[in-house]
């Protein structure tokens, strides 16, 4: 990641296209601050891309509330939009909790956006148990990204993610210091359906089963 002059480590993304058979660099993302972030940190820590749609994470990132209040590491997902040939920040997805890291994790579906935040403490949410992550899923509606529905993992890291847009997949590489794979049904518009929880048939201690996932169609890839 790219660092400031004074050391700090804000981080850049990049989009390359290929022209005439080689890749060349496009364009270096630009990154507004709102109202709602003090500093972006760790710009780039995740990065996808889905369409015209680019979102990229910036976990350590200071959030502020409305009366000067300020969250370390609260985190933040940037989304851009291509318009004509530019990528254009349009919105910025922040969180108003210390240590949340929002935008460790990302990942684009067609038409909603799933990510990971650290919530410490959480007690159950609808039988599915929650200690200290949770996966938010939001979805475009009118020119805005609105949480729809949350899908709660444990235990405290969640760090693949992956779907099809009928399925997600969501690693728990840290459950049991072996690793768990959950996957979930997208049941409507607004709600997902947990299904199963996938281990390995030779699981070990220290396996970190969950911590990179791809999927296509029917089939997905766990890396351990």
């Amino acid at each position: 990641m790219d660092k400031e002059k004074d050391g700090k480590q804000e981080g850049a993304a990049y989009i390359f296209s290929q022209q005439d058979g080689y890749w060349q660099q496009s364009t270096k993302l630009s990154f507004k601050k709102n109202n709602r972030i003090s500093e972006f940190k760790k710009i780039g820590s995740a990065v996808s891309i889905n369409g015209n749609i680019i979102a990229v994470g910036a976990y350590e990132t200071t959030t502020t509330t409305p009366n000067g209040g300020s969250f370390i590491k609260g985190g933040s997902i940037v989304l851009f939009l291509k318009e004509g040939n530019q990528w254009n920040q349009k919105w910025i997805l922040s969180q108003p909790n210390a240590n949340s890291k929002m935008g460790e994790n990302v990942f684009l579906l067609p038409d909603y956006l799933v990510y990971a935040i650290a919530e410490p403490n959480r007690r159950q949410t609808s039988g599915i148990h929650l200690d200290e992550s949770a996966n938010d899923l939001i979805e475009p509606s009118g020119g805005w990204w609105n949480e729809r529905h949350a899908i709660r993992t444990t235990p405290s890291t969640t760090d693949g993610l992956a779907g099809d847009g009928k399925y997600v997949a969501a690693g728990a590489p840290e459950k049991d210091d072996k690793g768990v794979v959950l996957i979930y049904k997208r049941k409507n518009d607004y709600e997902l359906e947990y299904k199963v929880t996938l281990k390995a048939e030779d699981e070990k201690n220290g396996q970190q089963f969950g911590n990179a996932l791809a999927m296509k169609g029917d089939t997905l890839v766990v890396g351990s």
